[in-house]
């Protein structure tokens, strides 16, 4: 309910008052934008905003669902929500709420609510909540019995770093992803630092991806993202949006690693073998891990090859260009820095792919590409991270296939 309403927040600052235009409104002067049932076009004519609020829906709804899952599998039972409402005030303000069906809604509670304030021009550049300096990782071993002949076991690294809840490893599937944390002592770049056991990060409700920033031959920094790291992190960060910073010397960085590196290749014992290291892809990580550890081969590496042109553009499919060829990589791995992603999700927020955007509305969504792009830009300057590599954005009015804007 919280990162629907930041994202609502983050909405009305591109869209003003057109977000809140032909909905009825409460007593203080809120629209009242119900999703109890997905809206059709009656309930909003207009395609992208009736499709934005779908997807909000949709998001907050897969989220409930994921909880509900969780809730089954420890003998409990709750159900989903009767109804489903987004309030936006007339400065910017949003709040989501629920209802649930009796006996599910607590006693006198009409909604269950979480609010956002008003996001001004400013939030893309605000510092983090945080700023941690000199961290140090830590790990706990954490064994799973396999049931092969002759005996063998599984091994994780449950995460010791500030600001994680205490309660990590008992009730969480959420480990290090050790091959992830190598990587980054090489390249500066988006990683799953964190991951759920199984692999997939967004099944241990991990939503975004760590930036981390070579700024010097020194330092190693990451931020992340609070609403995106949630589930990991100590409870008194419940309610809380933006980015935690945690400032690395280097060489306690690589030494930190490489301490989880030995520790894992060397967990196993001649009665009980190490099968696999969790989360494990494809069924041969642990053995990749006793290959790097065996190499000890930490070289540095830019982001991206130099002499790169990075394209941007407003587009169905292929909105992410190489040499003016179309690339499949994952946009945020290319994020050093949290400031890259919210200029990139503000941007993407503006357009929908598979429809056309509208005229009125390419002026908006070309201001945020170009803001998008010149902060990649700058986070690419940063140190060796991408030499000679080049940033642009095509403005909407220099191509076809454009795309949807609510």
């Amino acid at each position: 309910m919280r990162d629907a309403a930041i994202g609502l927040a983050w909405l009305h600052h591109a869209l003003g008052a057109s977000l809140r235009a032909g909905w009825p409104m409460d007593d203080a002067g809120r629209a009242i934008i119900d999703v109890s049932a997905p809206l059709d076009e009656a309930a909003c004519p207009r395609a992208g905003t009736r499709d934005f609020f779908n997807r909000l829906r949709h998001r907050l709804l897969s989220a409930l669902e994921r909880s509900r899952s969780l809730a089954a599998a420890n003998g409990r039972h709750w159900p989903l929500p009767s109804a489903i409402r987004f309030l936006v005030a007339q400065d910017g303000a949003a709040t989501a709420a629920l209802r649930f069906p009796a006996p599910f809604q607590p006693e006198g509670v009409d909604w269950l609510e979480a609010s956002q304030p008003r996001i001004g021009p400013q939030a893309l550049w605000r510092g983090p909540r945080a700023e941690i300096r000199d961290v140090r990782l830590g790990y706990r071993l954490a064994f799973s019995q396999v049931e092969v002949d002759p005996p063998a076991r599984d091994v994780r690294l449950i995460p010791v770093f500030p600001e994680v809840r205490p309660d990590i490893g008992v009730t969480t599937e959420i480990v290090w992803d050790l091959p992830q944390l190598c990587e980054s002592v090489r390249r500066p770049g988006g990683y799953d630092v964190v991951n759920c056991t199984c692999g997939l990060a967004d099944h241990s409700g991990l939503m975004s991806l760590a930036f981390v920033a070579h700024p010097d031959d020194d330092t190693v920094v990451w931020e992340i993202d609070i609403p995106g790291h949630r589930p990991a992190l100590h409870p008194r960060w419940r309610d809380a949006s933006g980015f935690l910073r945690l400032v690395f010397r280097r060489a306690d960085y690589e030494a930190d690693i490489r301490a989880m590196l030995d520790a894992v290749v060397n967990a196993g014992t001649p009665e009980l073998p190490i099968d696999e290291y969790e989360p494990g892809r494809g069924g041969c990580t642990f053995e990749s891990l006793q290959d790097l550890a065996a190499k000890n081969q930490w070289s540095r590496l830019p982001l991206l090859r130099p002499g790169v042109a990075v394209e941007f553009r407003v587009a169905q499919q292929d909105f992410m260009l190489f040499d003016r060829r179309p690339s499949r990589i994952y946009a945020p791995r290319l994020f050093t820095r949290w400031a890259a992603s919210a200029a990139f999700d503000r941007w993407a927020d503006g357009f929908l792919p598979g429809r056309e955007l509208e005229v009125c509305r390419r002026a908006r969504c070309d201001q945020a590409g170009e803001a998008f792009a010149a902060v990649l830009r700058r986070c690419f300057a940063e140190g060796s991270t991408a030499p000679g590599v080049t940033v642009c954005y095509r403005p909407c009015s220099d191509h076809r296939g454009h795309s949807s804007a609510p």
